[in-house]
């Protein structure tokens, strides 16, 4: 009787983790892509962090580095 699980590869949790965060990584970029289209069409910097606020984008998070 084989137990469930058990054929599964050890570099499995590896690549959970390389995944996890590629897709972290992705997401910070689309971020940051997002703050600076918001910032080059906000009228002002209230304008541009009330916009970010909205987006859930804090202005201090995503500034380009």
């Amino acid at each position: 009787m084989t137990r469930l699980g058990t054929d599964r590869s050890l570099k499995e949790p590896s690549e959970w983790a390389a995944q996890t965060a590629a897709y972290e990584i992705a997401c910070r970029r689309q971020s940051v892509k997002a703050a600076r289209i918001v910032a080059d069409r906000a009228t002002d910097a209230a304008d541009c962090r009330e916009l970010l606020d909205m987006l859930g984008l804090g202005a201090d998070d995503h500034r380009a580095g």
